[in-house]
């Protein structure tokens, strides 16, 4: 059967009016998350309960920018995004509000630079909401790219309620938030419009948009 003129086998199965939606699929896990740090990272990086995968900073890094940018991570924890970036020959700045993750960040830093990693990274500990206050003002309008992975609830810093004990009622109280941990609370989480730091963020991108 003749196919009707002009027709785009790409977009069989399609109305008329509607587009094919782009597809990208990343092979980032083609190893566990434990072969992937192993001898690359800091065996105390282990700890931190939201880690992301190196193969996902590594791909995105890649894809999104160039050897010499600068990449920003503004939740960087153990310093994932730094590490794959610095390894990429990229420099890279990131900021935690713990103090505990921020100095486990530096020092994976400097464990890949001793694997000869040849980017150079910073990390400074503080609020994202607070970035362009945070950083060297020198760092301000040449971020090529913002790599993150935010925290998504108090459990992230080890503020969820404990279990209850066998037999006990299932009802716990919180704990409330303390200072330290106040960007990522229940109460102003740093997703909200109020708290966010991806504006925090923004003013921190190359002219060109990041």
């Amino acid at each position: 059967m003749a196919e009707p003129p002009g027709l785009d086998r790409s977009q069989a199965g399609h109305s008329p009016t509607q587009q094919p939606l782009p597809l990208s699929v990343w092979p980032t896990a083609q190893q566990s998350a434990a072969a992937q740090r192993a001898g690359r990272y800091l065996p105390a990086s282990t700890a931190h309960p939201a880690k992301m995968l190196p193969a996902i900073a590594r791909h995105a890094i890649t894809a999104y920018s160039q050897p010499g940018d600068l990449v920003l991570d503004p939740m960087c924890g153990i310093g994932t995004t730094l590490v794959e970036a610095v390894h990429l020959g990229r420099h890279a700045v990131g900021v935690d509000l713990e103090p505990r993750w921020a100095d486990l960040a530096r020092a994976n830093i400097t464990h890949a630079r001793t694997q000869g990693a040849t980017g150079t990274a910073t990390v400074v500990t503080g609020d994202a909401r607070q970035l362009p206050s945070l950083l060297d003002p020198g760092l301000v309008g040449r971020v090529a790219l913002v790599l993150t992975s935010p925290p998504y609830g108090s459990s992230i810093h080890g503020r969820s309620p404990p279990a209850p004990a066998k037999g006990s009622p299932s009802t716990t109280t919180p704990t409330p938030p303390t200072p330290a941990t106040s960007a990522a609370s229940p109460s102003q989480p740093c997703w909200t419009p109020s708290g966010t730091f991806w504006p925090a963020a923004r003013r921190c991108c190359a002219p060109a948009g990041c």
